[in-house]
């Protein structure tokens, strides 16, 4: 299982498709935090292996 990146700003697709290679990625394209917070704890509880960029 590879680790999680949760990507919540604009990035250039280069970078985007790099990640990809070694990273399970969710890309959030609101800007409403409150609900990426609830959106993360839906999806994995543990997020130790979790990084936010």
């Amino acid at each position: 299982m590879k680790p999680k990146i949760y990507i919540t700003r604009s990035m250039p697709n280069e970078v985007v498709l790099l990640l990809q290679e070694n990273f399970q990625l969710t890309i959030w394209e609101e800007e409403d935090f409150g609900i990426l917070e609830q959106a993360i704890e839906n999806d994995d509880r543990d997020t130790s292996n979790t990084a936010f960029l």
